[in-house]
């Protein structure tokens, strides 16, 4: 028997809602963490996007597998790397912390799944800052 999959629409924010995605090779650099991340852990992430201050994704997951661990990780690989990268962030976030504490989520189903992704995709455009 297939298990079910599950798809969540998650976002999370930068600390103190710092802009730090208007950075481009910041951007890039989680994008592509991001992906790695995904890839190692056998995770779908079937999008992901950014804005200035936070990030929307969404997750393809099994029904056995805690989100709440899977964006535990994720935020705390990216934060650890990023900080790393870019050491003047540390300053600039005026924090030890890269992003906030938890993450909104929203449930979908196949039926949602092109209308959600289609949302995410846009974020960039219908705010300005298409590239």
């Amino acid at each position: 028997m297939a298990s079910e999959r599950i798809y969540y629409h998650v976002v999370f924010s930068v600390t103190r809602g710092k802009p730090v995605f208007l950075n481009d090779d910041i951007d890039m650099a989680f994008k592509q963490l991001a992906h790695e991340i995904a890839e190692q852990k056998n995770w779908v992430l079937l999008e992901l996007e950014t804005m200035p201050n936070h990030v929307h994704l969404l997750l393809e997951k099994g029904p056995r597998e805690p989100l709440s661990q899977i964006i535990g990780y994720l935020k705390g690989r990216t934060a650890r790397t990023l900080l790393e990268q870019y050491s003047w962030l540390r300053g600039d976030l005026n924090s030890y912390h890269f992003w906030t504490r938890g993450y909104y989520n929203t449930r979908h189903t196949d039926d949602s799944l092109a209308t959600v992704r289609a949302y995410i995709r846009n974020q960039r455009r219908a705010g300005g800052l298409a590239h």
